[in-house]
């Protein structure tokens, strides 16, 4: 199991220091026990050099960019961060004395894994969080919700735009891909949707996307569908025929809100929607997801990525655990 070394080979002092001073029941502690973290050096072997080792484990960066988006940290606080904070030490695998890589270094990792690498981590999170048998695949929920771009948007230039036409785009921003969405018929936004499926019986986030904020809910609906729950619910925007349809030949339950329904309360497993609302209200009150750190769409699912695994890894403590994690900031 790849977890933290550092028992063996601190110095005494060091050692002692990560014994007996952060918390047993600390969340990063609950992480490092339950999570082999060695997948990180598998998924990005191929990234590097055949010839010699990386200067800085994968392992190492992967965990530090973690404990950034767990505890909604910056690239440029999180080394200072990590230097002052000895359970952030600890978790990343530095000795006491040790410095933090900086935030340019952190940027080169985020770099040479992009979007797809980080998705491949993000998969392998999922499959660890299935094969300790925490996905029961009972009932699926699929939702999504807004995210605003990192600009400035009174300092745009304003222009006329057809609120039934969201393709417009503001030549001057600074953010090609932001588009213009709505979050209800009488607000919109700037920037970009998230869409996630979440497993509802464990509140395991198991896939997600991030679009422009005018791409319609329907429309990123097949490539968030995992495994193979026996339903799904979703509300009524996306309750069309084709969605219908790739249920059924699927052999998934359809729990989709009708766009025309009757009178009388919603079916049961339609109750459940408030879960994925709750994570939403998660992601963006404690993870960073209510505005975009980056620019751009693929930076943008990058971020998604991230939030979403840090989110998964205390989900999982808590379960395997089965008591509260105590999140020490």
């Amino acid at each position: 199991m790849y977890s933290n070394q550092l028992d063996d080979q601190n110095p005494l002092f060091g050692n002692y220091i990560y014994q007996h001073v952060i918390p047993v029941d600390h969340l990063l502690k609950k992480i490092d026990k339950i999570i082999d973290f060695g997948f990180v050096e598998t998924e990005t072997k191929q990234l590097y050099s055949s010839i010699g080792r990386p200067g800085i484990s994968p392992v190492l960066m992967f965990k530090m960019i973690m404990v950034g988006f767990l505890y909604n940290i910056s690239d440029r606080r999180l080394e200072e961060e990590v230097n002052l904070n000895i359970a952030y030490k600890w978790f990343v695998g530095l000795d006491v004395d040790q410095k933090a890589p900086d935030h340019s270094s952190l940027t080169r990792f985020r770099e040479r894994l992009g979007e797809e690498g980080f998705r491949s981590l993000f998969n392998r999170i999922v499959q660890i969080a299935g094969n300790k048998g925490l996905i029961n695949e009972r009932l699926t929920i699929i939702d999504a919700t807004h995210v605003e771009a990192n600009v400035d948007i009174a300092r745009l230039k304003k222009h006329k735009h057809n609120d039934d036409d969201h393709t417009y785009v503001d030549r001057n921003s600074p953010d090609p891909d932001a588009r213009f969405g709505r979050k209800s018929k009488t607000k919109g936004f700037y920037g970009y949707k998230d869409h996630i499926a979440i497993d509802a019986d464990s509140a395991i986030i198991t896939s997600v996307e991030t679009t422009p904020g005018n791409v319609p809910d329907r429309d990123v609906f097949e490539q968030l569908i995992r495994g193979q729950p026996d339903s799904l619910t979703a509300d009524k925007g996306y309750d069309t025929n084709e969605n219908l349809l790739i249920l059924k030949a699927r052999s998934i339950q359809p729990a989709i809100i009708p766009v025309n329904r009757g009178p009388g309360r919603p079916p049961l497993v339609e109750r459940e929607r408030p879960k994925v609302e709750r994570m939403f209200a998660e992601l963006k009150r404690n993870h960073g997801k209510a505005r975009c750190r980056w620019l751009g769409l693929a930076k943008g699912n990058i971020q998604s990525l991230l939030s979403c695994a840090a989110v998964n890894l205390k989900t999982i403590a808590r379960l395997i655990m089965k008591v509260p994690v105590v999140n020490y900031a």
